[in-house]
């Protein structure tokens, strides 16, 4: 993967799939970011990304933390990649 925009590659059935089983959805998400965990520079933009997203609303909620930390897991990132 040669652009971070294509780390996660969610369409309209991960979508959907998201919305009816967050579980299997949220699993089928972290998969996809695990493709890009032996390439350093990928990974750490999505987890900025991913960071950013989370302190969008100056407030990072308990579950936004623990989906970061998963992130972080997919990425085989320490968890202080994050900064937290």
């Amino acid at each position: 993967v040669d652009d971070p925009h294509q780390a996660v590659e969610i369409d309209r059935e991960d979508a959907i799939e998201m919305q009816e089983d967050p579980k299997a959805g949220r699993d089928r998400a972290l998969k996809a970011i695990a493709r890009i965990a032996n390439e350093p520079e990928a990974a750490n933009s999505l987890i900025k990304v991913a960071l950013a997203i989370a302190r969008s609303d100056d407030e990072i909620g308990d579950a936004e933390r623990e989906m970061l930390y998963r992130i972080c897991t997919a990425l085989r990132l320490p968890r202080s990649a994050l900064g937290l």
